[in-house]
């Protein structure tokens, strides 16, 4: 097997939900983003910024402010 064979067939799982993720990319942000608000709604920024109620990338752009890292 040549070498970049290995590496398409042990990648070819992860390169299928890429392709079938770029066919609809925002929905797959909204899902991103849901996953991650529901991860992070007990932490402390989350507790502080609503994360729990927030629907929408609009609803946490609202939410949260820009910030800096520091």
């Amino acid at each position: 097997m040549r070498p970049w064979a290995a590496i398409a067939a042990a990648t070819a799982e992860e390169h299928q939900r890429l392709l079938c993720g770029m066919e609809d990319c925002a929905a797959a942000q909204r899902r991103q983003l849901a996953e991650l608000l529901a991860v992070n709604a007990g932490s402390e920024f989350g507790q502080r910024h609503g994360f729990s109620g927030l629907a929408d990338p609009d609803a946490y752009r609202r939410a949260v402010p820009l910030s800096a890292y520091e």
